[in-house]
């Protein structure tokens, strides 16, 4: 199937192996390299008054790059108006409704230094829109989107209300309960600054909580079961009737700040601009728990999940941590050298931004120098050790590209590939050595004079073997899957030995696996389906291989 549409009186060809996605209102096509044309299936006035109001006044030119608003109309063969040309979203895109997921976090390695600028991002983007008269109104998780590069998307512009023009739709989890009574957003402007401040509050907490602000269960009264009720009501998961979800973040994991924000926006019904200070200062003060890797407040004396005592020296707040949260771009990998004798840091960062990939190495003072490594899309994975790093392309399965950064001097040692694991590969480092698997081997490597050598240390099973390395000592923990059986082990300095977790009862399955290092510890986290629900079982296992389950 095919149709032909006219942009800018030149002929457009939409085939059906170019379609995006098709919805209520129209279906969407890729057009070229880097557009994309909406067609609506049944164009109303309204939708064609509002496109022209985009465009004829500059409206689109004054707009955050993020927002992928028309730029041009699409014309029937009659000359009528019956859609609209848009950039063409980044490959990779993403909704913001991802990161509710914890599960999502863990399997794509996210981390809260990238979630952090993202949110800022988007709060000052939706302040730039009101200075423009535009009111997003239906504001949510699935028209609001990420890229690779943890850069807002703002899509469905055209159901924005501007110029007089209302939204005429809306997502009640997202909807201010101040405007539950309506029945039908287009018969007039409803939306308001506050009401997507209210939204944005919304979004904000589903990321940083994997949590509704009404989600959980209410066990006060009777007629609160239903979301609706309880943002009624008033009734959050801030109230301590409400029993929270087992796979939320504690709340605890918030500052007291942000939490007294939402406790008036969510309790007490308070509709004010999100203010761009509360992240802010969030931002530098999050430090990561090496047991469980939950992110929280350095003032809370405690990791809000496991109730460990964390000592400063095993958080990441030094101050080079600190000064990385500064860099200008995304971190996508960082290496800690310690220095035990003279008690110093040295961060070994590699950033993206813009199609470019630098490496930085920042010291107690800031940074110490960075140089270019390459260029290329987002998604790379790295694995560092000594001035040597592992890269693996986005789409690249297997392969793996060493190279040599030496001052301000990045070559090339050799190319590799490795095993994968779900269609991931299998690479992992140490502070001095690369691991990697090459057909039913576990191998170690290292450069000597210039030349990458290694030994094979033990079995591995095709596309069932992973890997996991210590930041501290040559060590690594990996798991053999088994058919519905998993089977860890260490390797330390080389030998190979055995860990004995309690296994999976029967009708539990095992949907992810995380392992997080200190000097002295390492955690094995699973996550597991079981009876319906998602839990997680972690153990601790200390230097000499004791194991201990603490959750």
């Amino acid at each position: 199937m095919k149709r032909s549409v006219y942009i800018n009186n030149q002929g457009v060809t939409l085939a059906s192996d170019q379609l995006i996605q098709a919805g209520g209102e129209g279906i969407l096509f890729r057009s070229g390299r880097d557009t994309a044309v909406k067609l609506y299936h049944h164009p109303q006035p309204a939708q064609i008054e509002k496109l022209h109001y985009f465009l004829n006044g500059g409206l689109t030119k004054r707009l955050p790059t993020a927002v992928y608003a028309p730029a041009a109309l699409a014309h029937n063969k009659k000359g009528a108006v019956i859609g609209f040309q848009m950039r063409l979203l980044p490959p990779g895109t993403k909704p913001m409704k991802k990161l509710g997921s914890l599960l999502f976090w863990k399997k794509q390695n996210i981390s809260i230094t990238a979630v952090l600028p993202l949110l800022q991002t988007v709060q000052q983007e939706l302040a730039q829109l009101h200075k423009e008269k535009i009111i997003v109104g239906d504001l949510n998780d699935q028209n609001l989107l990420f890229t690779t590069a943890f850069e807002p998307a703002w899509v469905d512009v055209d159901s924005y209300q501007l110029g007089g023009y209302p939204c005429p739709v809306a997502m009640i989890p997202f909807l201010d309960p101040a405007l539950y009574h309506v029945s039908d957003f287009s018969s007039r402007q409803y939306f308001s600054e506050m009401s997507d401040w209210y939204a944005y509050t919304v979004l904000l907490m589903k990321t940083l909580l994997q949590l509704h602000p009404y989600g959980g269960v209410c066990s006060a009264q009777k007629q609160l079961k239903t979301m609706r009720a309880r943002a009624e009501a008033r009734v959050s998961v801030l109230n301590t009737a409400v029993t929270l979800p087992r796979n939320a973040r504690p709340l605890e994991s918030l500052s007291d700040e942000l939490l007294h924000h939402l406790y008036g926006v969510f309790e007490k019904g308070e509709r004010r601009p999100f203010p761009p200070a509360l992240l802010q200062k969030y931002a530098g003060s999050v430090v990561i728990c090496p047991q469980c890797d939950l992110h929280y407040p350095q003032t809370r004396r405690h990791c809000p999940a496991c109730r460990i005592a964390v000592p400063v020296t095993t958080a990441p707040r030094s101050t080079v941590w600190e000064q990385a949260e500064r860099l200008d771009g995304v971190m996508m990998d960082a290496h800690l050298q310690t220095d035990r004798l003279r008690s110093t840091d040295r961060l070994h960062a590699i950033i993206w931004k813009k199609g470019q990939y630098r490496r930085v190495r920042l010291g107690v003072g800031g940074v110490l120098d960075e140089v270019t490594l390459f260029a290329g899309q987002a998604g790379c994975r790295f694995a560092q050790f000594g001035k040597y790093i592992a890269v693996n392309p986005p789409q690249g399965g297997g392969q793996l590209l060493l190279l040599a950064v030496d001052g301000a001097t990045v070559t090339k040692v050799t190319a590799l590939s490795t095993g994968l694991f779900r269609g991931t590969a299998v690479f992992t480092s140490t502070p001095h050595h690369l691991y990697r698997i090459a057909g039913n081997w576990i191998m170690r490597g290292e450069v000597r004079d210039g030349i990458y050598i290694e030994d094979a240390l033990a079995t591995a099973y095709r596309h069932q073997t992973q890997l996991w390395g210590s930041p501290y000592r040559d060590l690594i923990v990996g798991s053999h899957r088994i058919f519905a059986e998993n089977r860890f082990f260490m390797l330390d300095e080389g030998n190979e030995r055995e860990i004995v977790i309690p296994p999976l009862a029967i009708g539990e399955s095992l949907i992810e696996t995380a392992v997080t290092f200190t000097a002295d510890n390492r955690t094995i986290t699973l996550t597991i389906r079981s009876q319906g629900q998602i839990v997680e079982r972690t153990y601790l296992l200390s230097i000499l291989g004791r194991l201990d389950k603490f959750s």
